[in-house]
Parts: structure tokens; sequence; C-alpha cells
């Protein structure tokens, strides 16, 4: 069987642009990110499942993703903080690294702010998707997933990466 996570952000030429250039950086020591936007205070994103369960089981699966990515596998996680106001993540990485990320979707602000900030023996590097357009994911992800059923096979972006997250964001709840 095939499966294919719609972790939208990792099919937008910039976000793997970004990927391609954190494995070429040095060694990353630590990073600062945020996922946040004012979606859950009314409209079509303030549904029930999101206003019961907040950001960090909405937002955090894709935030949790770039950084294991970008900065190491995530070893350890811990959480403070209400996900369905404001959740503040520290994660430790295999590499020794540390990064914070903080996730909301109850603040307002003019619109999505989703930003990385790298940092360690070589210059900062930044992702910030402030301009960049969501609809370029979509081509992306539909090319990619109709590739994988063709050949049998799941890409990077399977069950097994969503079990993962799905346990990374269970610990920062502990």
């Amino acid at each position: 069987m095939v499966s294919q996570l719609v972790l939208t952000k990792r099919y937008h030429p910039a976000t793997r642009e970004f990927l391609r250039r954190a494995a070429a950086l040095g060694e990353v020591r630590g990073a600062r990110s945020c996922y946040l936007h004012g979606g859950f205070l009314g409209g079509e994103l303030a549904t029930a499942w999101r206003l019961e369960h907040g950001a960090l089981l909405d937002l955090g699966p894709h935030l949790i993703d770039l950084l294991d990515e970008a900065v190491g596998p995530v070893v350890s996680i811990r959480g403070t903080g209400d996900p369905r106001r404001w959740i503040e993540l520290t994660c430790e990485h295999a590499n020794g690294a540390v990064s914070q990320a903080s996730v909301s979707g109850a603040v307002r602000l003019p619109g999505v702010r989703t930003r990385i900030e790298l940092f360690g023996t070589e210059n900062e590097l930044v992702y910030d998707t402030a301009g960049i357009d969501h609809e370029e994911c979509w081509p992306v992800l539909r090319r990619e997933f109709a590739a994988a059923v063709r050949a049998g096979r799941s890409g990077a972006l399977d069950a097994a990466r969503g079990l993962r997250l799905q346990e990374l964001l269970t610990r920062a709840l502990d």
C-alpha cells in the first residue's frame, strides 16, 4: 500500500531549497521557529476538532517535521503551555542541537507566520513562508503521489514518517 503525508510545506520549492541548504550547512547548534496564525479565532479554520485539540496536533506536525529534517532527528521533546492557546516546544536533536518551536492558531496576525532560523558554526539560515504562494505545493504533491502509486512504493513522507511525528507530539504532551 502506498502512503503519502500531506505536509504541504514540504512540497513547496522554497521549502525544498531551505532543506537542501540546511543539509549543506555546517554544524547547527540551535534553532528558533514558529508556526502562528489566527485561524482558530473564527472562520472556516475554527473547526470543532481544532478548537478542542489546538495547534499542536494541527500545526505541530508541519513544524516538527521541518525541524527534524533541517536540524537533525529529534530525540527529546518537551512542551509547555496550552495547545488551544499557545504551546512552546523544546527539542533536543541527535547532533546535540536544541531548538524552540512556538505554535498557536489563536493569535491575531495579519497572515500566517512560519519561520525557522538555524544557528551554528556557519552563517545563519532563515526559512520564512511570508510571500510564498502556497498553491505551488499542490502540483508537486499530486505529481509525487501519482509517481508513488505507479511505482508501488511510498516516498519519504509515508506512514512511518507520520507515526514518528505522532510519537513526538505525544511525548511533547507528557
